[in-house]
């Protein structure tokens, strides 16, 4: 997938640096969502039911504590981002346990160790 490799050519800095890494995952979510947006216009297969929808949701979840852990960055609230952090690691790994029975590739999300 595209997307996952545009996310892991992301310099995502220590959350010590708070500005650099808010930076980075701001670009992380752009591509997220460009993404998420492209998944959003596909027709899946029959067979597949509702699984798009939940699958796009997952996404869509855990991109917004992407951003959410940003925001928290740049507001000096590292603890509150690790949180966050933790919430969207949660979520895309399911998104991709969902979808990789179906043999298809998820959204993966940048890396994030918090300490």
């Amino acid at each position: 997938m595209r997307a996952n490799r545009a996310v892991a050519r992301v310099d995502l800095p220590a959350p010590a640096d708070a500005e650099r890494a808010a930076a980075a995952l701001a670009k992380v979510v752009a591509i997220q969502r460009a993404s998420i947006d492209d998944l959003r216009e596909l027709r899946p297969p029959e067979q597949f039911g509702s699984l798009s929808q939940r699958w796009i949701a997952l996404l869509d979840q855990g991109t917004d504590d992407l951003e959410l852990m940003g925001t928290r960055l740049r507001d000096g609230r590292h603890a509150a981002a690790g949180t966050s952090a933790d919430n969207a690691s949660r979520l895309l790994g399911r998104a991709r346990m969902l979808v990789a029975r179906h043999g298809v590739t998820s959204c993966r999300g940048p890396v994030l160790t918090f300490t």
